[in-house]
């Protein structure tokens, strides 16, 4: 008895000193970084760029004399989509999330657009602009095999549900002039639209529950940033901080912080807020140049802002100086 109650108490320690020096290894090394992709005109031409969450280590990925933008992560981190018109037309390319290996996924004539990664990872979405086969494509990863969802030129801006079940997009496919959101299965099937306004609604993007969908729209005048639910029921502008021209909405991996683009310093630069609109921060700050196109790490979904001046991490909060 006395020697299974030893080994007990000897089992605790050790588990005690293993936690105490992962704690201490954490507390060394500071909390992660999420991270932000973008695009920025900073250098000239149009490049994707990758930055800490709070501004810093901006890094350069793709340095190519084309035009690139419309960074999308994929679910497991190790992979950007992008769009390029290095050879001519957009076309969607693929690159490491370092910025190495970067190859061309779609070869047609037609314009690509827009890329967005299903959760599984193992396919694209993407806006193909053309007389061939516009509308809303699928890619498979694997085989590279392209086929559409919806044949309608004026379908664009796609988002796929967490859970890849639904797939988000904004479309004028009713001709009014005007875009509006739509909802329909990740297979083409069951499309739905979700919002009715006069003005345009576009950039649709799904919370990580799943049960939210945030989107620019230019119902106010000025493009601003509405959240929703995913049927278009209780639609609300995020807080009065989003008066300016702002747009181009993502969800940070824990759905408590969003990234978008505003113009309201003159520049299109990527600036943070938390999902009620407060708590707003600059992040990038480029003077004559464009900022835009924010996508999130999926993988890093802790260490960014929540409330006040904090970082959290690991249940535990660091203090962030401005």
């Amino acid at each position: 008895m006395n020697r299974i109650r030893f080994f007990i108490i000897l089992f605790i320690g050790l588990s005690l000193l293993a936690v105490v020096a992962l704690l201490m290894n954490i507390e060394a090394s500071g909390p992660q970084q999420a991270q932000i992709a973008f695009a920025s005109s900073r250098d000239g031409d149009t490049d994707i760029y990758i930055m800490d969450v709070n501004g810093e280590n901006l890094r350069n990925l793709t340095k190519n004399k084309g035009k690139d933008y419309q960074p999308a992560w994929s679910p497991d981190g190790r992979k950007i989509a992008f769009v390029s018109g290095r050879d001519g037309n957009n076309r969607i390319y693929l690159m490491n999330s370092d910025g190495s290996d970067q190859n061309c996924l779609t070869d047609r004539f037609e314009n690509d657009n827009s890329p967005a990664w299903s959760p599984d990872g193992k396919k694209i979405a993407f806006h193909r602009k053309g007389l061939v086969t516009p509308g809303i494509c699928v890619m498979d990863i694997d085989s590279k095999k392209v086929y559409n969802l919806t044949f309608n030129q004026k379908d664009m801006d796609s988002a796929w549900s967490p859970d890849g079940q639904k797939i988000a997009f904004a479309s004028d496919r009713d001709e009014n002039g005007n875009m509006d959101i739509y909802v329909m299965d990740s297979n083409g099937d069951n499309i739905e639209r979700v919002t009715n306004d006069p003005s345009s609604d576009i950039d649709p993007d799904w919370s990580p529950d799943g049960q939210k969908i945030t989107f620019t729209s230019y119902r106010d005048g000025n493009p601003q940033i509405y959240i929703m639910n995913v049927n278009g029921n209780n639609i609300y502008r995020a807080a009065n901080l989003t008066i300016f021209r702002d747009y181009n909405s993502v969800w940070s991996p824990n759905g408590r912080n969003i990234a978008f683009v505003s113009s309201r310093d003159g520049d299109s630069e990527i600036y943070l807020m938390d999902i009620e609109g407060n708590d707003l921060r600059k992040l990038t700050d480029s003077p004559d140049s464009s900022d835009k196109d924010p996508a999130w790490n999926p993988t890093i979904p802790y260490a960014v802002f929540s409330t006040g001046k904090e970082i959290t991490t690991w249940g535990k909060t660091k203090q962030f100086d401005n």
